[in-house]
């Protein structure tokens, strides 16, 4: 939704169009009336000022990918590119690639650490983010929202923070190359240490 107004003395919200379902709000959690759930509605913020659009031509969208690696030069001497993330209140929309790769993803990336705060992922064709091999990252104030059928994605990492995300609305995959192979398709917002688990 596009949010027309906003009064930050009343909290009163107007869209510029109306609302597809019922949302209920309130000062005070109702858990104590309905055994421990609070039946209140989430808001989030999608939009930011800072904006990567991904494209929706073949389902490629688009990806940012961190990493390290070993090369060596002609005279076989080793040099390590250590890569780096430090990523403050960016947008990505439609970035993903359905079947593929994350919006975002981090590949045996273990020298340097990165940042992703205050950031806010939606409406991708494939994950929102993947963590794999990589050490030191660090996931704060961020919203995922959109993405099929995992969210984020922890695998072989360590002393990585996950600090007050939003995950929500996660898809099952809209292909069948799954299901013709009749191969089990994990589902999951955030998933730690277990999707690769028998590698």
């Amino acid at each position: 939704m596009t949010v027309s107004s906003y009064d930050a003395e009343t909290g009163e919200v107007t869209f510029s169009q109306p609302l597809n379902y019922y949302h209920f709000g309130a000062a005070d959690s109702t858990a104590s009336e309905y055994n421990g759930v609070d039946m209140r509605g989430e808001v989030v913020i999608l939009s930011r000022n800072i904006k990567i659009m991904g494209s929706d031509e073949d389902n490629w969208g688009c990806q940012i990918v961190t990493g390290e690696t070993l090369e060596f030069t002609v005279d076989d001497k080793e040099i390590t590119r250590k890569g780096q993330l430090q990523m403050h209140n960016v947008e990505m929309e439609k970035c993903s690639q359905r079947d593929n790769q994350p919006a975002l993803r981090f590949e045996s990336l273990k020298s340097e650490p990165s940042l992703v705060k205050g950031c806010a992922f939606h409406n991708g064709k494939g994950w929102g983010a993947r963590v794999r091999r990589s050490d030191f990252i660090v996931f704060e104030d961020n919203v995922w929202f959109g993405f099929a059928p995992i969210g984020v994605n922890f695998d072989f990492a360590n002393n990585c923070q996950f600090r007050n995300n939003f995950v929500g609305h996660i898809l099952k995959r809209t292909s069948d190359s799954f299901e013709a192979k009749k191969t089990l398709d994990k589902e999951g917002a955030v998933i730690m240490c277990s999707y690769e688990a028998n590698e």
